[in-house]
């Protein structure tokens, strides 16, 4: 696993831990006064997190994936049974979305610096989801298969399947995991395990 994505950066404040819920609903908008006041915080604690509000921004987004990265990567060691990771590594991926709203990733598509912390944390997702479908065709659990398609076209739908709106009547983004990752374990699955 990639250290460097998940990051080393240990854990999160409070102060940015509670950040995330206030860029959670998109920050295009967002001001200091409002965030020092939600935090109950001041603005001399903020800038001594970071130097200014797109760099404060940056690092709440940034410690919030390397915590959820961090968290999920260790409840992945401790699953071992293939069938088991894949289901845990995509409730993971899709936490990451559904944490957050869909003004948020406009948000983060318009803005640089997010945009690319965001797509570097979907990338690692991918890695680990190849990783984790290797595994399982290593040991056998699952028929073997180009995984990097496979992963390209989770990380794909997951942001198609971020806004509900695209897909009436599907039911939520959990309940869209789940049916994905049945109907991909329908592809991996050994025929006697079907």
């Amino acid at each position: 696993m990639h250290q460097d994505a998940a990051g080393a950066g240990g854990g999160v404040g409070p102060a940015a831990a509670a950040g995330v819920e206030v860029v959670a609903d998109g920050f295009r908008s967002l001001r200091l006064a409002a965030v020092t006041k939600r935090l109950n915080t001041s603005f001399a604690t903020l800038y001594q997190l970071a130097p200014s509000r797109d760099e404060l921004i940056a690092l709440v987004v940034r410690r919030w994936y390397a915590n959820v990265c961090s968290s999920a990567v260790q409840r992945l060691m401790e699953e071992t049974e293939p069938v088991g990771r894949l289901r845990m590594w995509t409730r993971f991926g899709v936490a990451g979305v559904t944490r957050t709203s869909r003004q948020f990733w406009r948000d983060a598509e318009a803005h640089e610096a997010i945009r690319a912390i965001v797509h570097t944390y979907s990338h690692y997702y991918t890695e680990v989801l190849r990783a984790v479908l290797d595994d399982g065709i290593t040991v056998g659990a699952f028929r073997p298969v180009n995984t990097a398609l496979l992963a390209a076209v989770w990380e794909t739908s997951t942001t198609r399947l971020a806004d509900p709106e695209d897909l009436p009547g599907a039911g939520s983004l959990r309940e869209l995991s789940e049916d994905w990752v049945d109907l991909v374990l329908h592809g991996l699955l050994p025929d006697a395990e079907r």
